[in-house]
């Protein structure tokens, strides 16, 4: 049994991102839920959308928590080594059953958790630092920056640590090229 989910949602708690229409009613007072919500379905990467629930219960895995960043692209190959099946060439993500039978000895075989969209591309390293980098076109139509964050320290990625860490940006900036 897996309980999933492929995003979060931010509901309201980043509307500096509003444009066009919605922002046009927002300003002249219209706050409804339709105006307020972000035009940005799918397209941002903060700690709201991108951290989501990974429920596995399977036949010889005993109850517990997996501390680790993972990936869903990884349920996949979990999934067909559970099930005794052979992975088809070519396929993306690692099993997590390694973490999964041992998560306080098992080390994570990525250094974090990757995400892209049309806008950003980010990396939470498993020290949960999120460095959120915008694409061409996040840059040039939307105006979005680089951004980095402790998720250890700041959770709700309030201070945006870019320029004062320019080495973790450019350590995960790295891994993320």
């Amino acid at each position: 049994v897996v309980v999933a989910s492929d995003h979060g949602e931010g509901l309201w708690t980043r509307l500096d991102f509003l444009q066009g229409a919605r922002l046009r009613a927002v300003q002249a007072g219209d706050p409804t839920l339709v105006n307020s919500l972000q035009m940005t379905h799918g397209n941002l990467v903060n700690v709201e959308l991108v951290h989501v629930p990974l429920i596995l219960r399977a036949p010889g895995l005993a109850p517990g928590r997996v501390e680790a960043r993972v990936e869903n692209v990884d349920l996949a190959a979990t999934l067909m080594e559970l099930c005794d099946l052979k992975r088809p060439p070519g396929m993306h993500g690692d099993s997590l059953l390694p973490l999964a039978r041992a998560p306080a000895r098992a080390q994570p075989r990525k250094s974090g958790a990757f995400t892209h969209t049309r806008l950003v591309s980010s990396l939470i390293d498993q020290d949960g630092m999120h460095l959120i980098v915008p694409t061409p076109v996040g840059e040039c139509q939307f105006g979005l920056r680089t951004e980095l964050y402790d998720l250890e320290a700041d959770p709700r990625e309030r201070r945006d640590l870019a320029a004062d860490r320019p080495e973790v940006v450019a350590r995960l900036k790295a891994e993320i090229e």
